[in-house]
């Protein structure tokens, strides 16, 4: 994009890869450098912007803005993401425009959602609509949660970022709002110690085919193990760089027999997908927990019954197998 005459262009590309692309970002009002941002498609939203090299306030700020605004538009183009990027970057004239026009239709929203109020409460029987009533008490239930979970994202952006915190917070709740076969939800999840960055999460036997000899063995743990879970408990780490980098996911318990379901000695899950070289910021959770799954399946997955079964994974054999098996196969390198 050109600048001023005599200017530097407000924008440069400074590296482009299938993942996505890195951007030099100036101000419109004197060329200094503003940023330098990582722009990626990412699934279930438009793109996903970040900040590289410890960028200040006012940038975190620009592209929290950001993000949340290509998660309420996922069929952006590229062109349309750049053009909003650059519109709304701080120190530049139409960033206060565009701000002042997003401000202006919000309060547009508000008067309209306030003169709706008025008229239901000026008519002559003051009687509201069941559906309408239904509908207005949805609304409020539906923006308290919003703020809860946008409270959630301010207070776990410490241990990240912003822009990490939300993708991970619009990820639990997809993953949340999942359906499984009959009151079941098809994953069970909890954040640990509040925290957007470290997750339990629960694939529930339910979720194997009726057929698969791993769904009659997590049945059986469950009448065994004092937990009596027939699910296959998880450990979920997520990097403060996630998206750009990869989730460690570790199994908990059942231990698996050696050498089935794709399962390493030490209980983390033997994918490419979840290491740095196989590893891409547009993949979903959902997609990556499917996975899971199906390398279990695929992999005929059994039960460790022995006595030492019965014993949980920890986290330092995990780690430790993990690095073991993703150097043995040059997973490690991008």
């Amino acid at each position: 994009a050109p600048g001023r005459a005599g200017a530097p262009p407000p924008v440069e590309l400074v590296e482009a890869s299938s993942s996505g692309i890195v951007l030099a970002v100036r101000r419109r009002s004197d060329g200094s450098a503003l940023a330098t941002v990582s722009l990626s498609p990412l699934e279930g939203a438009s793109f996903f912007v970040e900040g590289l090299n410890d960028p200040p306030d006012e940038v975190e700020d620009w592209l929290s803005s950001a993000n949340s605004f290509f998660a309420e538009k996922p069929r952006l183009s590229l062109a349309q993401a750049l053009e909003e990027l650059l519109s709304t970057a701080p120190g530049t004239a139409t960033s206060s425009r565009a701000r002042g026009a997003r401000s202006q239709d919000d309060d547009e929203d508000e008067d309209d959602d306030d003169m709706d109020e008025d008229e239901v409460f000026v008519s002559e029987d003051f009687e509201v609509e069941p559906q309408e009533g239904m509908d207005r008490e949805a609304q409020r239930a539906a923006f308290s949660e919003d703020q809860r979970w946008n409270d959630m994202v301010v207070t776990s952006a410490a241990q990240g970022s912003r822009q990490a915190s939300q993708v991970l917070m619009r990820e639990m709740r997809n993953l949340m709002a999942l359906r499984g076969d009959g009151d079941r939800k098809a994953l069970e999840i909890e954040m640990v110690d509040d925290s957007l960055y470290r997750w339990l999460v629960k694939m529930h036997a339910a979720g194997f085919p009726d057929d698969c000899r791993l769904r009659a063995e997590l049945e059986r743990f469950a009448a065994e193990h004092p937990s009596g879970v027939a699910a296959i408990v998880m450990d979920v780490q997520f990097p403060s760089a996630y998206p750009m980098e990869p989730p460690f996911i570790r199994i908990v318990r059942p231990r698996f027999q050696m050498h089935t379901g794709h399962v390493t000695i030490g209980g983390s899950i033997c994918m490419q997908l979840l290491t740095p070289s196989g590893w891409l910021p547009t993949v979903s959770l959902e997609n990556v927990f499917v996975s899971i799954r199906s390398e279990m399946i695929e992999g005929e997955g059994r039960i460790d019954f022995s006595p030492i079964g019965k014993r949980d994974y920890t986290i330092a054999e995990a780690e430790e197998a993990f690095k073991r098996v993703a150097s043995r196969y040059g997973w490690l390198a991008r």
